[in-house]
C-alpha cells in the first residue's frame, strides 16, 4: 500500500458538519488500524502526522457507505 505522504494527500470531500473547514477533512483510515499492515513497525508510516507542518486538529468524516 502506498502511504500518504502529506495532509494534502489525505484530503477528502465526503460530508461533515458545516463548522469543519474543508481543508481539515481528511481520511486517516491508514492510520488508525482499519487498513491491515504487516510492517515490522506498523506506525512507522504516521511518523509524520507528529510533525510542525500538520494541523494540531483534523478531522476524520465517516467513511460514506460505511
Amino acid at each position: 500500500m502506498q502511504y500518504p505522504k502529506s495532509v494534502a494527500e489525505m484530503r477528502v470531500d465526503w460530508p461533515a458538519p458545516d463548522h469543519v473547514p474543508e481543508e481539515l477533512k481528511v481520511d486517516l483510515t491508514w492510520a488508525s488500524g482499519m487498513v491491515p499492515n504487516d510492517l515490522v513497525d506498523p506506525y512507522e508510516p504516521c511518523a509524520w502526522l507528529s510533525g510542525g507542518d500538520v494541523p494540531p486538529l483534523l478531522y476524520q468524516p465517516p467513511v460514506p457507505g460505511r
